[in-house]
């Protein structure tokens, strides 16, 4: 009779199990697939805030479905049933029978419109202190090519899409400066080497780039059959063509920012490449080791703007933000205003020519070739 009696409890064990499984893979998992793709988009449109009402509004409605579903998932997928079987073997058939998965959907569904009401209103708060932008003329028409690249078939940060950028006659290429444990600096943009990046060698997957040798990042093959390629190399590629690099410091410290100007120095090439300065506060230092640097600086704040604008920079990207008055000040210096919608949903024709008609006077884009034919025209 006890026998009988565990058999039968094992059995509603594995059905439910089953059950539950079942249920969790084919709703809970597409879910949070889904829930990944609204992160990813908030991730790509909300962090660019430009002061226009209309792109606010798609951030916000993207955001407002990014915090529910994702609090949808946090609070119903974080352990199912038969996972609660798998952490209490003790469970017996009532208990595992008294989940109430619609009570747990209620308190999901309280909690995910919770965040979306705090976020929306912490959206709508910036959105009237940000006024929207006003048409007016840029002060030049320029392009930066995202990662050195026009992403046309070749990888980022590599010698051949340099040239490629070259030949379309794109001003300025964007890449990504790093510097070995050795003090070499190469252009790399991920912090390790993996699939994604590279196609081999497969044992050094993983591996901190940074970390590598020389002869460790020369066995990196990218995916043009090229290797990673140091920011010398770069720079002879670049000389006499016209185009200048502009250089992000990946880990941006005093020391990578001097090396780096040490090396343009000793090759005469100080003119051949712009110097993207996150903190505001490195930029006397900056100067103060090469007054003729050339260096765009990135700005979160308008107080941040006014700093910068002391300094005779040539470039201020109004990061994730921008009104007019903070073109026209850039502008009344002299200074030319740089937006970034590369990798966006942003980053085609028509933003393109709503951000021209703002004032913006330098566009960087996935596309900085096609930007380019659409200022001339």
């Amino acid at each position: 009779m006890e026998s009988s009696a565990k058999l039968a409890a094992g059995n509603v064990h594995k059905e439910v199990s089953e059950k539950s499984e079942r249920s969790y893979a084919c709703f809970y998992l597409p879910l949070s697939a889904l829930a990944a793709l609204f992160v990813a988009n908030y991730l790509l449109l909300t962090f660019i805030a430009f002061g226009d009402v209309h792109v606010q509004r798609l951030g916000l409605w993207v955001k407002a479905k990014a915090y529910a579903i994702a609090a949808l998932v946090t609070l119903n997928s974080t352990r199912s049933p038969s996972r609660q079987l798998a952490h209490n073997s003790q469970l017996t058939p009532p208990s595992i029978l008294s989940y109430n998965p619609r009570m747990v959907s209620v308190r999901s569904l309280a909690s995910a419109c919770l965040l979306v009401a705090l976020s929306a209103c912490r959206s709508l708060v910036f959105m009237m202190e940000v006024p929207p932008l006003t048409p007016q003329e840029p002060i030049a028409h320029s392009a930066v090519a995202h990662r050195g690249s026009l992403h046309m078939g070749l990888p980022d940060n590599s010698l051949g899409a340099l040239k490629q950028g070259i030949a379309a006659g794109v001003p300025f290429l964007e890449v990504d400066v790093r510097r070995s444990t050795e003090g070499e600096l190469f252009l790399f943009h991920d912090g390790s080497v993996s699939s994604s990046n590279s196609e081999g060698p497969p044992e050094l997957w993983g591996e901190k780039v940074e970390s590598l040798s020389r002869k460790g990042r020369e066995s990196v093959a990218l995916a043009s059959g090229e290797r990673i390629p140091l920011l010398s190399s770069a720079l002879d590629t670049v000389r006499g063509s016209g185009s200048a690099l502009q250089l992000d410091f990946k880990g941006e410290s005093d020391e990578l920012v001097f090396a780096a100007l040490d090396l343009l120095r000793s090759r005469g090439q100080l003119r051949d490449a712009v110097l993207q300065i996150r903190s505001p506060a490195r930029i006397p230092r900056v100067l103060a080791h090469a007054p003729e640097a050339r260096l765009i600086a990135r700005v979160r704040s308008a107080d941040a703007l006014q700093e910068v604008l002391r300094y005779p920079v040539e470039f201020v990207e109004l990061e994730r933000w921008a009104t007019p008055e903070a073109i026209k000040d850039a502008h009344q210096k002299g200074v030319k205003v740089l937006v970034n919608i590369s990798g966006t949903s942003l980053d085609e024709p028509a933003s393109w020519a709503f951000f021209r008609s703002h004032g913006f006077d330098t566009i960087m884009s996935d596309h900085a070739d096609l930007v380019l034919k659409q200022s001339s025209k």
